[in-house]
């Protein structure tokens, strides 16, 4: 056949498998010796990749078996290609690579079969699905094979005390409330009630029960009306409020004819019964008694200056009002003038008419706010990446962390991130799948969505990991570690000779001057305080000015402990039918186990902590309005930042004395956190680049050339226990001699074996 080199015929060997048909021997296809392999970085996983892409021939067994499997499988057949050669030094057969034949480019010619041949396999299966969101309680694949139910886990949620502000004032357009009472000759001598809210105008909600008040809108004596209440239907079952008031208005009685006893005054009002609004204990801030003898609600009340119409003088009266006000559920409050009058004629109507004009008021309701404790379903991390891998692969064993790695589940220590949990709005309210929608009754929920893309652009932004593709086996599977797993600082390759031709050149994606860092949501509530939110997003300058590149990490997940609690305070059995805009966000916990759990083996659901302040830092965080019920600290920006600073801090090595300079934040960044043995940080606050961790690399390449044989393939694609882990070569140091006989070191980029050219990022020593 064409293209064979018969120096080589007995020492590379062929093999075409695809599992459902088996596996064939076959001759070398035309064109194996010149599959161009390249072993290259990936810029956004940092994991390195086997790249290679040609086009081959096949004749006889080979091109038979090709055009069985298409004829019985279809397209979507994934045929492996795997390449054999023979060791240099045992003469065995060793696996050199496989990759897969795309059958979309298949064509047949005079008994030939032309088809493209390429890495594909667990990495093109990722570029093509890893954008897809999907539900993770589903129990079928992407391709419709069958799933085990996933591991759900139950989070207590001890809740964040929130400090509530709802601010009022008048509007100088509606600044007027009027009292009329009237009584028809036949009918005098009944005593007659009403009472009109003051025009309160809501500037600024933390409340969802707070209101303005409709002008000129009315209640009785023993009930109210929507309209007239600032705060309606309270939600919650007991709560307390500071109330301030400051009002001023000028009284005036207009009409008073046979009137036999009458008073009006100023009330704050409480009022029963949630929509009815009955029952209204008045607390008395005013009476009309105080310019000249109408008596208040307590004893006798006569008309004492009221001796005839329009008699009463006008007069302006200033009143304040501060103290506390405790309200259970489904009761709401009022600022109402009220007034009860007696009205006695025989010969004409009676009439009482009151007014407040030029109503100039001031009031605001604070609450240190504060709901039980409630529990809300979650998954922990390795569950959740490992679930939306299996959806994608058909395979549950095509992933691996022992970053997320736990004990109970058969690493040999808890990773890092083995705790962080995820959540959404639904759960953390209680809704859930069961009892499904009836004729009578809808549940809205909505199962956890996400996509595999969503999931590790959170993680890397959050925990600065990595991604990879190790090989086991004939297998692949994803791989998600520290990113220092992947910049491994120990050597694990060695060049034996000296390097030819070798050119340097400054690594531009690695010098920032600008950096963005923290969560896409976060801070901008509807709801009260937005502005104590600290983990939301902020930007930072560098020293480095002749480079505009951004280093920007931002989840797409949540991590604030405010819009949580807001959500987790529209429970499913207040809330049945009402959405809120938190319901379909994911949340990321930073967990523990509860002390009482036992944590292996599994036998859950377990019921998991929040991680306080007391878990990780030295002391209790300032800037923060709770510090005592804040969660979620670690994963703040500034201790982000400081976990990705031995990355985006290679290109400061020259610039030690320099800052990270504060530029903005959307939420609070006067918070000050100060780790277990580390060095308080504000959010806020500029770090010196000497306290940053020491970068791993500086950003200069080397490019250079040397022999690749069968032993340095061995070394670079065999593997190194560090630490107890065995750690693939490629993500160590190369260790090499320069042109000048320097010893250096440098992280793999790029590789093309069969070339012997290299491309390294260049150690920091």
């Amino acid at each position: 056949m064409g293209n064979v080199n018969p120096a080589y015929h007995d020492r590379v060997r062929y093999t075409l498998q695809y599992k459902p048909y088996g596996s064939q021997v076959i001759q070398d296809p035309e064109g194996w010796n010149e599959d161009e392999k390249e072993i290259s970085r990936n810029e956004d996983y940092h994991g390195i990749f086997a790249k290679f892409s040609n086009s081959l021939k096949f004749v006889g067994t080979g091109a038979d078996f090709i055009l069985s499997v298409d004829e019985i499988f279809g397209v979507n057949a994934k045929i492996r290609l795997i390449k054999d050669e023979r060791n240099d030094q045992t003469d065995l057969w060793e696996t050199s690579y496989y990759g897969y034949l795309d059958l979309t480019t298949l064509e047949v010619e005079n008994g030939e079969v032309s088809i493209k041949f390429s890495s594909g396999g667990l990495e093109q299966l990722l570029k093509a699905r890893q954008g897809e969101s999907v539900e993770i309680e589903r129990t079928t694949t992407m391709d419709g094979k069958p799933m085990a139910p996933v591991r759900i886990d139950k989070v207590q949620l001890d809740g964040r005390r929130i400090l509530l502000t709802s601010l009022f004032n008048t509007k100088e357009s509606d600044n007027t409330a009027t009292i009329y009472q009237q009584a028809p000759a036949s009918n005098g001598g009944l005593d007659r009630a009403k009472s009109v809210g003051v025009p309160l105008n809501l500037y600024s909600e933390s409340h969802e029960e707070a209101q303005s008040v409709t002008p000129e809108t009315y209640g009785g004596e023993n009930s109210g009306t929507t309209g007239i209440m600032f705060f309606a239907n309270s939600e919650a079952p007991t709560r307390t409020f500071n109330i301030k008031l400051d009002i001023t208005f000028t009284s005036n009685c207009y009409q008073n004819d046979d009137v036999n006893h009458a008073f009006w005054g100023l009330f704050l009002s409480k009022y029963s019964n949630g929509e009815d609004y009955s029952d209204p204990e008045r607390l008395e801030l005013w009476n009309s008694d105080d310019h000249g003898g109408v008596y208040g609600l307590g004893g006798d009340w006569w008309l004492n200056p009221f001796s005839g119409q329009n008699s009463n003088p006008k007069k302006t009266w200033t009143v304040s009002y501060q103290g506390a006000v405790t309200l259970l559920l489904g009761q709401s409050l009022d600022l109402e003038f009220y007034s009860k009058c007696n009205l006695s004629s025989t010969l004409h109507d009676g009439h009482f008419a009151v007014r407040a004009e030029g109503i100039v008021a001031t009031l605001s309701i604070v609450e240190d706010s504060y709901r039980e404790a409630t529990q809300s379903k979650f998954i922990l991390a390795h569950e959740l990446a490992g679930r939306l891998v299996e959806i994608m692969t058909n395979d549950k064993t095509a992933f691996r962390s022992n970053f997320f790695g736990r004990v109970d589940i058969g690493y040999p220590e808890n990773g890092k991130g083995a705790l962080n949990g995820y959540t959404h709005g639904f759960w953390v309210r209680g809704f859930d799948a069961n009892p499904p929608s009836t004729e009578d009754v809808i549940n809205s929920f909505k199962p956890l969505t996400t996509s595999f893309q969503e999931f590790t652009a959170s993680n890397q932004a959050v925990w600065n990991v990595g991604l990879g593709i190790e090989n086991f086996g004939y297998k692949e599977r994803i791989v998600i570690e520290d990113l220092k797993w992947f910049y491994q600082n120990q050597v694990t390759v060695r060049l034996p000779n000296r390097i030819q031709k070798e050119k340097y050149s400054v690594a531009t994606k690695y010098l920032y001057s600008g950096l963005e860092i923290g969560y896409a949501k976060g801070g901008d509530y509807e709801e009260a305080m937005g502005l104590d939110e600290y983990n939301a997003k902020s930007t930072f300058t560098t020293v480095i000015t002749a480079a505009e590149n951004k280093f920007s990490q931002v989840s797409p997940y949540r991590a604030d402990s405010y819009g949580k609690e807001f959500a987790r305070r529209k429970p499913l059995e207040s809330f049945p039918t009402e959405d809120s805009s938190y319901d379909n966000d994911i949340f990321i916990m930073d967990l523990k186990r509860n002390p009482s759990d036992p944590g292996t083996p599994y036998s859950g659901p377990y019921v998991f902590l929040e991680r306080k302040w007391q878990d990780d830092f030295a002391q209790a965080p300032t800037g923060t309005y709770s510090p005592e019920t804040a969660t979620n600290l670690r994963l703040s920006p500034i201790n982000m930042l400081l976990r990705h600073a031995w990355y985006f801090g290679a290109g400061f090595t020259k610039y030690i004395s320099d800052y990270v300079r504060y530029g903005s934040s959307t939420a609070n960044s006067s918070l000050k956190t100060k780790p277990i043995g580390g060095i308080e940080h504000a959010e806020n606050g500029n770090i010196i680049n000497s306290e940053l961790e020491r970068a791993r690399f500086v950003p200069r390449y080397i490019e250079f050339e040397h022999d690749v044989t069968g032993d340095i393939m061995r070394q670079i694609e065999g593997t190194t226990v560090i630490n107890g882990v065995s750690i693939p070569n490629m993500y160590g140091l190369i260790e090499f001699e320069d042109e000048n006989g320097n010893l250096k070191r440098g992280f793999f980029i790029n590789l093309q074996p069969n070339q012997g050219k290299f491309k390294l990022l260049i150690a920091n020593r």
